[in-house]
């Protein structure tokens, strides 16, 4: 008698995977960490998309007035799960890298902490 785990089709797990829904994440900037993000001639975001594989995209434009005058920017990453999470670990890693300040930069502005607010929609959340 065939077990219910024996009738899973082979490639099971696979197909399980092609199934999850596209991930969507937003997740808001201040100017110079979306910069950091984005990288010269936009090197750093095209290394992320190409590492993760997901979409990324740092909104500024398209943005409404109010938050263009606070001058956030809105990195939104979509793409299945585990495409989202490296794209995540990508921008979040530019965003903390001080690797460019000079080691004798006041330590205020070495160590200094950013905010960064990611939202999640409820139904990626069950």
């Amino acid at each position: 008698e065939a077990t219910e785990v024996d009738q899973l089709p082979p490639d099971h797990e696979t197909h399980e995977a092609a199934e999850l829904p596209r991930v969507p994440c937003h997740i808001f900037l201040p100017v110079v960490p979306a910069a950091r993000v984005i990288g010269k001639g936009g090197a750093s975001i095209k290394a992320i998309r190409e590492q993760s594989g997901a979409s990324l995209r740092v909104l500024q434009k398209e943005l409404p007035q109010e938050m263009q005058r606070r001058e956030d920017r809105v990195a939104v990453i979509t793409g299945e799960a585990q495409q989202v999470q490296e794209a995540i670990a990508g921008v979040l890693e530019r965003v903390f890298d001080r690797s460019g300040l000079p080691e004798q930069a006041e330590g205020s502005l070495r160590e200094r902490d950013y905010i960064v607010e990611v939202l999640v929609p409820e139904k990626s959340g069950s």
